[in-house]
């Protein structure tokens, strides 16, 4: 949290929705993008810590933390089992209002 202390602000935009609209946007976007990562203007976010499908929950947890900083992928491997839950039934839902 400690970039937001210095006014910074994250912004998530669809640049496929933007690629699909407007194509000659996107490309001159895109080549600003590559051409700022090239001069180092604009670098990778890191650490990276892979995890697999099987520890989605551990994965969510981490995000959770702010301990956190980086990003959190998830990765597929062949014996991944992922726990599943059973929705709420709305019969099961009980709703407390004070």
């Amino acid at each position: 949290m400690a970039p937001f202390g210095n006014n910074c602000s994250y912004h998530g935009v669809n640049v496929m929705r933007l690629w699909a609209a407007k194509p000659r946007v996107f490309g001159r976007l895109m080549g600003d993008v590559m051409r700022y990562f090239r001069e180092g203007v604009i670098t990778l976010v890191g650490p990276i810590n892979a995890m697999p499908f099987s520890d989605v929950a551990a994965a969510f947890l981490t995000m959770q933390t702010r301990r956190r900083t980086g990003k959190v992928v998830l990765t597929v491997e062949d014996d991944d089992l992922v726990p599943v839950r059973e929705p709420f039934r709305s019969s099961e839902v009980v709703v407390v209002a004070c």
